[in-house]
């Protein structure tokens, strides 16, 4: 290890490597559920370039050093910059931040440094007219966020599906364009996807099979306008036909963008504490969420959602939305529409995030509980249909509740799938919460498994036992990544135990 950091050194410069007690503790994930040195990083370095890179990759390579690639770190819920396997070199692209856009076709290429709020400022400097779609902590990594496939509420929200075209090292420190960017002069590298030949950017996201070092991804051209839609919908109940009703609004594209529908609690977390509602421990009674409900003017489930173009095409939208939920009882529809020079205005009319607006939305909610704040992420994936919604938040509710925790789910519907993500709140210095968060996860994972729901991402700590429920055919998939592993990175240097795949 001593070798490989004055390898790095002399790569990147020794002001670059990081190996101090102090520095190390940098990379630690602030929410572990645990004991958080159990995923302690020996160290890091920070290229600035591809060449340096790929000088840091072959590197590693001659003296198996394993390293644990990070764009921005910010992961936080799943891990942050922290390694699955302990004792690796975390590679940190912090550094690396070009922003290139093109607002004719409109797409940006960025590297791994770059945030959302330095893409969001870049546009607003340059006075381009398009939008990003940002997820509720702005501050992460575009690139990052996407290769985790993650997402925001807006049309082109589902992140993942919009990359475009992929700059790559491999263990061996070569450098790979995918599609269209292998020709030489190709206009067409951020453009069209599928090139020729079997098509790789897939097979770069939440893997570790390569470095990414470039992404293209597909941006929103600003809308004329946009209506900010909100859904209340009363009782527990109401879950199944508030699904139900939203479906064929997303899957004909009458809603466009990615539609999300939060508990009351989750609502309460993210603006108040729990002991302004309950001083004790103890479970969330109908009584205590309906006192939520009154005083913050919420639903038991609240959705959220937003129609753009036209002021007159929005209203003819706006319609059909309004006779799908008037089929449930109680719900409760209200709109505001942001016309055009509104939109344009520095603030962006206010609408945050679904008016591409990145933010930091989500930092209140790990002191719902008190003390050391965090939460862990259980992520789900279902078919967009009341009985499977009903399903897996009864599963969860229960195991939740069960150790201990509030249940504070959110829906997130792509159009004919769904997430559910539960934010697992618990306090790192409270004894009895760090010793139940473990049983709860590992529950969660198997009994939803064996209920037919896989999640879609998860904590380090958790990602062999959610890999273990993609067991189709004995295991075939997870030997399917075993052998690509073997193929394209033979020592197993890169990322260990990502996703679950281990050299």
């Amino acid at each position: 290890m001593d070798r490989a950091f004055a390898r790095f050194a002399s790569i990147v410069g020794a002001e670059w490597v990081f190996t101090s007690d102090e520095d190390r503790y940098g990379y630690l994930d602030p929410f572990a559920p645990g004991d958080g040195l159990a995923f302690a990083a020996a160290g890091a370095v920070a290229p600035a370039s591809v060449a340096e890179i790929r000088a840091v990759v072959r590197a590693a390579g001659e003296l198996d050093i394993p390293l644990w690639t990070v764009s921005a770190g910010k992961n936080l819920a799943y891990g942050g910059a922290a390694p699955r396997l302990p004792g690796s070199v975390v590679l940190d692209l912090k550094r690396m931040r070009s922003i290139e856009v093109d607002e004719e076709l409109a797409y940006a290429v960025v590297e791994p440094g770059v945030t959302f709020f330095d893409l969001f400022d870049h546009l607003k400097a340059h006075r381009l007219r398009l939008w990003i779609s940002s997820p509720a902590p702005g501050w992460g990594s575009v690139l990052g966020n996407a290769l985790e496939r993650g997402f925001g509420p807006m049309p082109y929200g589902n992140h993942a599906e919009h990359v475009c075209g992929l700059e790559v090292v491999l263990a061996d420190g070569t450098l790979v364009r995918t599609g269209m960017g292998a020709v030489d002069r190709a206009e067409t590298f951020h453009t069209f996807k599928n090139g020729f030949g079997p098509g790789y950017d897939g097979l770069f996201m939440q893997s570790n099979f390569g470095v990414v070092t470039k992404l293209g991804i597909w941006l929103m051209p600003e809308p004329e306008a946009a209506t900010l839609c909100e859904v209340r919908f009363p009782r527990e109940e109401d879950i199944a036909g508030a699904v139900d009703a939203l479906r064929p609004l997303r899957i004909k594209g009458t809603i466009p963008g990615v539609a999300n529908m939060r508990n009351a609690v989750g609502i309460a977390a993210g603006t108040t504490s729990r002991s302004d509602w309950l001083p004790e421990r103890g479970p969330l009674s109908a009584g205590v969420i309906e006192a939520m409900k009154a005083k913050l003017g919420i639903g038991w489930w609240n959705m959220s959602f937003a129609l753009y173009g036209p002021e007159d095409i929005m209203a003819t939208q706006l319609k059909s939305v309004r006779a799908a939920f008037d089929a449930v009882p109680g719900a409760e529809l209200s709109a505001k529409v942001i016309d055009g020079p509104t939109l344009a205005a520095p603030a962006r009319g206010g609408g945050g995030s679904r008016v591409g607006v990145p933010g930091l939305a989500a930092f209140q909610l790990p002191n719902w509980r008190g003390g050391a704040g965090a939460h862990v992420d259980f992520s789900p994936i279902l078919a967009p249909r009341g009985p499977d919604a009903v399903r897996i938040y009864q599963l969860s509710k229960r195991i939740i509740e069960e150790g201990g925790f509030d249940f504070i789910g959110t829906y997130y519907n792509f159009g004919r799938a769904m997430a559910l993500i539960c934010a697992v709140v618990f306090d790192r210095s409270d004894g009895r919460d760090t010793g139940a968060i473990a049983g709860v996860f590992k529950r969660l994972i198997r009994e939803a498994g064996f209920a037919g729901f896989g999640e879609y991402r998860t904590h380090l700590a958790y990602m062999d036992e959610v890999a273990a429920q993609y067991g189709w055919n004995d295991h075939a998939l997870a030997r399917l990544s075993r052998s690509i592993k073997r193929t394209l990175d033979p020592k197993g240097i890169l990322s260990p135990g990502k996703q679950g795949i281990w050299p």
